[in-house]
């Protein structure tokens, strides 16, 4: 990797080393999973005063538990629920071909210009020929 103009080297590379621990301790810091215990506790507070004033999806699993943001936030079984079923995307090597193509699969169903099963059907051959293509 090359440095940017005016710094060295090795400086650049443990300049981006350092971001990097940084922005980890970061989000451990807003998950609440970061000491001391007093932070932590701010946190789960701060992510509940969020749900139940603004209908925010709280980050931490065991609000979603909260019988106060149960019965106050009405979405909050459907995060639940989302947050237990979330999936990563797969990985492919095509997939700056393939995204467009789901997206606008889905946002035309969306229109109801065509149903599900036809945005499927459609899409699957379309994916098929990208695939067969790239061998």
């Amino acid at each position: 990797m090359n440095p940017e103009p005016g710094s060295s080297g090795p400086c650049f590379g443990l300049e981006r080393a350092c971001q990097r621990v940084a922005f980890y301790v970061f989000c451990r810091i807003v998950a609440g999973k970061r000491r001391p215990r007093e932070t932590r506790h701010a946190t789960i507070a701060q992510q509940k005063r969020r749900a139940l004033d603004g209908g925010f999806l709280p980050s931490l699993r065991s609000l979603y538990d909260d019988q106060q943001i149960l019965q106050s936030v009405p979405v909050i079984a459907l995060g639940r629920e989302a947050i237990t079923n979330i999936r990563t995307r797969p990985i492919s090597p095509f997939y700056m071909q393939i995204a467009p193509r789901i997206a606008r699969a889905f946002n035309r169903t969306l229109r109801g210009d065509v149903t599900g099963a036809q945005a499927v059907e459609a899409l699957q051959k379309e994916l098929q020929t990208i695939l067969r293509r790239n061998r």
